[in-house]
Formats: C-alpha cells, sequence, structure tokens
C-alpha cells in the first residue's frame, strides 16, 4: 500500500520535477577537523527565518513573516536551556538574516552555521517541498562534520518548536525515536532524538528521505521507514505554530 501511495505521489508531482535536484544526490566533502566534541545532548536545530531573501525561493507561506520567525527560534532555543540545561546547540540557518539577528541567535547557541551561501541549500529552497530543504542542511552538516561529534542523544529540533519537558531522559534503550501517528501512518519530524547512536547512523535514511521528498512526498510520511533501530514514544513534549497559525502539542 505504502509502495502504491509512493507511485502515486510521484506521477501526480512529475510535471514538477525539474532536472536541478539532481544536484542534491552530490556528497559533500568531509571538512577534517581535529577537534572531537563530547557531549550528553546535542541539539542540532535546523531554521530557515528570512524565507524573503530571494524570489526564486519556494516561500510556503508567505504571512509568516521573518521577525515573527525569529520570535518563535528565540523561543524555542530558551526552552532548550531550561529543559536541558547541559544542552550543546548547533544551529543550521539557511537564509540570509541581518547581522543583529544573528547576534542574537549566536548569543544562546553553542555553533553557529549559515548555509545561504551553499549551492545544495540554494537548489532545495526551490523545491515546493519545505522538506527538502530541511533534509538538505541536515545531510550537509553530517557529511560535511558529523564525525567530530559525539553524544549520549542527539535531539533534531525545528528551531520554531519548543521543548516542554526531556522526554528522552525517560526512555534508556538504544534508537531513533519519533512520535508515530497510527491514522495518518506517519510520524512527526519536528522533534525526534536518537539515544546511544552515532549521528552518521542517520545519513542513509535521510538521504533516502530527501530523494523521496524531492519526488513530492512529505518526509513524516517515508523518514521511518528508513530508519533501522526504530522506536515510538507517546509524547514529545514540544510545541508551537504550524506555518505560525495553529498552535499544537506533542
Amino acid at each position: 500500500t505504502s509502495v502504491i501511495r509512493f507511485l502515486r505521489v510521484c506521477l501526480r508531482n512529475l510535471l514538477r520535477f525539474h532536472t536541478r535536484y539532481f544536484y542534491l544526490v552530490k556528497k559533500h566533502k568531509q571538512l577534517h577537523s581535529s577537534r572531537l566534541i563530547e557531549k550528553k545532548n546535542i541539539f542540532i536545530i535546523t531554521s530557515c527565518i528570512n524565507t524573503r531573501d530571494s524570489d526564486k525561493y519556494t516561500n510556503h507561506n508567505s504571512a509568516h513573516s521573518p521577525e515573527r520567525r525569529l520570535d518563535e527560534v528565540l523561543l524555542g532555543l530558551g526552552s532548550v536551556h531550561e529543559n536541558y540545561r547541559d544542552g550543546y546547540i548547533i544551529f543550521i540557518e539557511s537564509s540570509r538574516i541581518s547581522s543583529d539577528d544573528e547576534m542574537k541567535i549566536r548569543a544562546t547557541v553553542d555553533e553557529y552555521h549559515n548555509y545561504s551561501g551553499a549551492a545544495a541549500i540554494n537548489v532545495a529552497r526551490q523545491h515546493y517541498n519545505k522538506g527538502v530543504p530541511q533534509f538538505a542542511a541536515l545531510i550537509k552538516f553530517i557529511e560535511e562534520g558529523g564525525g567530530n561529534y559525539c553524544a549520549d542523544v542527539f535531539h533534531f529540533l525545528g528551531a520554531r518548536y519548543a521543548l516542554r519537558g526531556t522526554v528522552a531522559d525517560s526512555v534508556s534503550h538504544s534508537g531513533a525515536y519519533f512520535l508515530f501517528y497510527p491514522k495518518s501512518r506517519n510520524v512527526s519530524t519536528r522533534y525526534f532524538f536518537l539515544k546511544n547512536l552515532r549521528l552518521s547512523e542517520m545519513l542513509r535514511p535521510f538521504r533516502k528521505t530527501l530523494y523521496c521528498a524531492i519526488l513530492g512526498s512529505s518526509v513524516e510520511d517515508v523518514l521511518y521507514r528508513f530508519v533501522r533501530e526504530l522506536r515510538f514514544v507517546d509524547k514529545l513534549g514540544v510545541c508551537g505554530k504550524v506555518n505560525g497559525v495553529e498552535m499544537i502539542s506533542e
């Protein structure tokens, strides 16, 4: 059934495909570094604050202003500090933002990476599926320097969502943890985490998810199907506004 649904999605979006997306198949060169960051909790936060920085990029919600997005990002970063005082935050921004906004973010994170000038992100942001730039950024980060990080828990958090608890502390088994929705048969990608797994173990699932997203699939529908040590939780402990409108709590 899932294969048939995927094929239907591909056929429905066939005419929307552009050859430029073949560029996203290209692997990033590893950036050698002598440092090794070892932490209990490492947060990898993906963001796209300024969706209006170029007309060539797809703006998935034009009514949601960069100013409101920044406010939500800062609120989300604050929630990480409140719930995980030992958390090491890696912030990945995919848009061009002002130096003032960048300073506000840098003041609350341990690492700041701006990918707005990267060719892969430039291509990914032109796609109609907002999951494409999200996973293109994650793949770029892991392929270039993922081996420089070691953590008991790697947390993946959408920048505009806030934590309301420490669900990762309540599980003990190794695995990749997601919130699963049985009715729609998909997972939330607003927040998920790896317990006692290497960051590199998610590279293949992320790449397969990216390729499906390029063909039109929702990343929520496919990501968990590619994860080997898959585990589910009943509650994520996150909240935020979907597209800046509907408040959700998971």
